[in-house]
């Protein structure tokens, strides 16, 4: 996955991670706001990293967990799903809007490649993915759709509702569907 080469998203290992991630985040999501503690445990089992002060409020979505790091001082608002079949990292300080949705994966575009049935009768659901990086001081308003393969440069800011399809660079606010850079924020 990590590769970026075709994989099977129904291989048994891959379906082994993906229940034992959605254990945990069914315990991450039912404990109280109130439980910091037992939540930032839960959260050190479920990601790969996770800096100091990083937060995720409310219900949180992700396929793996393992592939996702998190900087300092991360803050995650409710209702975010990170699609982490290839590296999701988050640098220090990113603000991340309700309902954003960070998506590495994708499939090919082809019926018969994308999922079939082999001989021995095993159905396959072919994949690929890329990572996404966001860079330090960056914020993703509400309902921010990021897709493969793309970088978020320091301190950009991305407008509520935006689809980001191509790296938006350091320091702009970019908007839209597809997301386009529209003039620096300072």
């Amino acid at each position: 996955m990590q590769a970026c080469l075709p994989y099977d998203s129904l291989d048994p290992t891959m379906q082994d991670l993906f229940h034992r991630t959605q254990q945990l985040l069914e315990q991450f999501n039912g404990l109280s706001c109130r439980q910091d503690a037992r939540r930032a445990a839960l959260l050190e089992q479920l990601l790969g990293s996770v800096g100091k002060g990083a937060f995720i409020k409310g219900r949180f979505i992700c396929t793996y967990g393992k592939h996702i790091s998190l900087g300092d001082g991360v803050f995650i608002n409710d209702d975010a799903n990170f699609m982490d079949d290839n590296l999701i990292t988050i640098w220090k300080n990113v603000l991340i809007g309700p309902g954003s949705l960070l998506i590495t994966a994708n499939h090919p575009l082809v019926y018969e490649q994308r999922v079939f049935t082999d001989e021995a009768g095993q159905r396959h659901a072919m994949s690929y993915s890329a990572p996404i990086t966001i860079e330090e001081g960056a914020w993703l308003a509400a309902r921010v759709t990021v897709c493969p393969g793309v970088t978020i440069g320091k301190g950009a800011v991305i407008g509520t509702g935006s689809v980001v399809t191509k790296d938006i660079p350091a320091g702009m606010l970019a908007v839209g569907t597809p997301c386009k850079p529209l003039r620096p924020v300072k």
